[in-house]
């Protein structure tokens, strides 16, 4: 984890905030990409009962979720990690 965080404290502000962008871009799209999946019927129909049939769409939509919410805390972390270098930094 360090070293990914000395790689980012290499670039600019300006190319952090792109990679933050990026990351929370990836998580909105990915999460609307299963709620098309989960709506839309797209996901394999090979369920006898409609409550597993359901439950398989109830899944996509978590597994979006969970992935929205993980890009975001990422991008949180590499946010508070840039802030402690700087307090450091200028505290030093």
């Amino acid at each position: 984890m360090y070293k990914i965080f000395a790689h980012f404290q290499k670039f600019s502000i300006s190319i952090l905030a792109i990679y933050y962008v990026v990351f929370v871009l990836l998580g909105l799209c990915t999460l609307y990409i299963t709620f098309i999946l989960a709506f839309s019927g797209a996901l394999p129909n090979h369920y006898v009962d409609d409550f597993n049939f359901k439950l398989i769409y109830d899944l996509a939509l978590v597994i979006g979720f969970v992935n929205l919410f993980l890009s975001i805390a990422g991008i949180i972390i590499l946010i508070v990690k840039q802030v402690q270098a700087k307090r450091k930094k200028y505290e030093s």
